[in-house]
Formats: C-alpha cells, sequence, structure tokens
C-alpha cells in the first residue's frame, strides 16, 4: 500500500512541474556547512526622488545581517542613459559606507544602487555573501522649470514566456503640466540607449510577436510643454521566449527528505524556488516560491548547455 501511495505522490508531481528536473541537494554548501549569511536590506532610499541643481544630498542604505558579520559597502552610479548594468564606484563622501553624500549634481538623470557585502570568518562555509539593491533614480532639475521629467512608477520586467505575442508595459505619472508619449526600442545588449526604434510603438503598452530566443527592449517617456520636452528612458527589461512548454515533463523525488525544492529559472544571479512539503507519498500544498543566490552566468543555461530546471532537496528545515 506504501509503495502505491508513493506511485501516487510521483504521478501528481508530475502533473504539477512543467520541466524536467533531477534529484540533488541544493546546489552551494554540503551537510555540516555554514555559509556566511546574506545581507538584509531595511529602509532605502526611494526609487525615484527629484533634487535642485547643485544642491549636497544624502542616500543612506539601512541593512541588517543575522550572523554578527562585518557589512562592508560601496555605492555605484550610472548616467541616465547605459549600456551595462555595472555603474562606476561613485564620487561622494561615504562612498563606502552606509551613508552616500554628495556635494550636488548639475541637471540630468543618474542612477545609483548599493552593494553590501557581509564577512564572517567564523564559518567554515562561503566567508561573504552580497547582495546588491535595485536602481534608485534621482533627476536633477530645477524647481521652477515648468517641463518636468517624466516619473516612470512602474518598469518593463524581464520574463520568460512562450513564443508569440507578448505584451510589454510601462507606467508613468501624469505630469501636472504636459503631454506623455512613448517609443519602445530594441537592443543587441542588457542597455537603455543605442537600440533599433520600434515603428509603431508608441503607447505606454505594446505587444511584440517573438520566436525562441532572447530579446532586450526599453522604453523613452516624454513630456512636451508647448515646445519643450524632457524624456526618461526606462530599465531595460529581458525577454527569454521559448518555443514551448513539454505537458509530459516528469521529476525524481527523494523519498528520503521532507522537504523538496524545484529550482526554476535563473535571472541575474538568482533562480526561482519553489518549497514542495512530500509527506508519506504525498505532496503537501504549501508550495512557496522564493529567490535564491546562483552562479553568475548564462540565466537558464550552464556550461553544458542544459537548462537549470533541477529537483532539489534538502534535510528538514
Amino acid at each position: 500500500m506504501k509503495k502505491l501511495y508513493f506511485l501516487a505522490g510521483l504521478f501528481g508531481i508530475i502533473l504539477l512541474c512543467g520541466a524536467v528536473f533531477t534529484a540533488c541537494d541544493m546546489e552551494g554548501s554540503t551537510p555540516g556547512t555554514v555559509d556566511a549569511a546574506e545581507p538584509v536590506f531595511g529602509d532605502l532610499p526611494p526609487v525615484y526622488s527629484e533634487k535642485a541643481p547643485n544642491v549636497p544630498f544624502e542616500l543612506v542604505a539601512d541593512v541588517n545581517v543575522s550572523d554578527g558579520g562585518e557589512l562592508t559597502w560601496q555605492w555605484y552610479m550610472l548616467p541616465g542613459e547605459y549600456v551595462t548594468l555595472d555603474g562606476q564606484p561613485a564620487e561622494g563622501d561615504g562612498a563606502d559606507t552606509h551613508s552616500l553624500w554628495l556635494d550636488g549634481l548639475s541637471e540630468g538623470i543618474y542612477h545609483f544602487y548599493v552593494v553590501v557585502t557581509n564577512t564572517n570568518n567564523n564559518v567554515n562555509g562561503n566567508k561573504t555573501a552580497s547582495i546588491r539593491s535595485n536602481l534608485m533614480t534621482v533627476v536633477i532639475i530645477n524647481p521652477a522649470d515648468p517641463v518636468k521629467y517624466p516619473k516612470i512608477t512602474e518598469q518593463p520586467g524581464d520574463r520568460r514566456a512562450v513564443a508569440g505575442d507578448i505584451e510589454l508595459s510601462v507606467t508613468a505619472e501624469e505630469p501636472a503640466a504636459g503631454a506623455l508619449s512613448y517609443q519602445w526600442y530594441s537592443a543587441a545588449t542588457l542597455s537603455n540607449t543605442g537600440g533599433d526604434i520600434i515603428n509603431g510603438a508608441t503607447n505606454a503598452a505594446y505587444t511584440a510577436n517573438l520566436t525562441a530566443g532572447d530579446y532586450y527592449f526599453y522604453v523613452v517617456v516624454t513630456n512636451t510643454v508647448g515646445e519643450s520636452k524632457k524624456s526618461i528612458n526606462s530599465q531595460p527589461v529581458t525577454i527569454e521566449v521559448i518555443a514551448e512548454m513539454n505537458p509530459n515533463a516528469t521529476i525524481t523525488l527523494n523519498p528520503n527528505r521532507k522537504y523538496q525544492y524545484v529550482r526554476g529559472f535563473r535571472r541575474h544571479g538568482y533562480s526561482l524556488v519553489f518549497l514542495l512539503e512530500y509527506h508519506h507519498g504525498r505532496i503537501r500544498k504549501n508550495v512557496q516560491p522564493r529567490y535564491r543566490p546562483g552562479p553568475q552566468h548564462d540565466p537558464y543555461h550552464d556550461n553544458a548547455g542544459e537548462p537549470h530546471r533541477q529537483h532539489r532537496s534538502r534535510k528538514d528545515d
């Protein structure tokens, strides 16, 4: 009877998952190994703010860590239009602390982010763990200027999708004066400048018909008041398109482990992980997605070209 329950559990999980997985331990640490804890962001500066030209201002990152390790900071800056997501170290007092102080900037658009590293030499595994913040956009503009830069409140989002029509969208706040317009671009790399204009893609939403492959897009949002204009480029978006889903996929469970981890796609060094509770040949319903750090390489394939869609397991938490 137990064998029948076990087979029933396997059949149920086959229906649940849409890719082929392999049973193994969570990658990274081996049993008995303790790694440095990953820092956790608390309060951060707003994702969008406006400052007056040449007026000093401060950016502060509140960060916590659970294992008592030593935290180090590094602030970075990107221009409004950039060809890579890796910025240059910021120039300002406290660029290597939790508080970056800038003496003032000339009019324009600037993006900032901070990388925080925890170092714990008392653990027997990985002694460092880092976390990178989202971009924080600072617009420097004269408060008396009647033409404001558009304020993007929701950026286009990375995604993985099946070939066909795929909708991209951006949300921008309506200005007090002026009218917003949009222009979408396709790019050869993950950048928000230098792309090819997409004819007819002039709304906040754009639907692209895509075949299998990786694609990069961004949108330029413009506020027009009379003859004057100010524009801001969105963050670039990555769309990974697959030909089709596999409805007949199988996985292999480890019957000796209570919690089973299903690792899905990678994006920017992180993997989406689903937690399944396997109990007496049955799969519990508490499926919890979360992100875990992963190697920095091709988002969806390892060096052998195999998709990173594996069934993971570990001992009970």
